[in-house]
C-alpha cells in the first residue's frame, strides 16, 4: 500500500493508481479511506462510472452493516 500512496503523492494525477489504492482499502475493510479515493477520481474524472458504483457499494456496505448492528443491539 505504501507504493500506491508514494506513486500518488508523487504524481496525483494518475487515476489508475489512486482507483488500485481505492480498492485495496476497501477490500482491506478500510471504507473510509476507500471512500475518499473513489471521490478524489470522481474530482478528476466526473462521472467515471466505476467510481461512482464503487461509493454505492460503499454506501450499501455501510447501511447491511447499521441494519446488522441495530439486529444485535435494539
Amino acid at each position: 500500500m505504501r507504493l500506491w500512496q508514494e506513486l500518488l503523492r508523487r504524481r496525483p494525477d494518475r487515476i489508475g493508481v489512486r482507483r488500485s489504492l481505492a480498492w485495496l482499502l476497501y477490500e482491506l475493510g478500510r471504507t473510509r479511506e476507500a471512500e475518499h479515493q473513489f471521490r478524489l477520481i470522481l474530482t478528476q474524472q466526473p462521472g467515471d462510472p466505476e467510481a461512482s458504483d464503487a461509493l454505492e457499494r460503499i454506501k450499501d456496505s455501510v447501511v447491511a452493516r447499521e441494519k446488522e448492528r441495530e439486529k444485535h443491539d435494539p
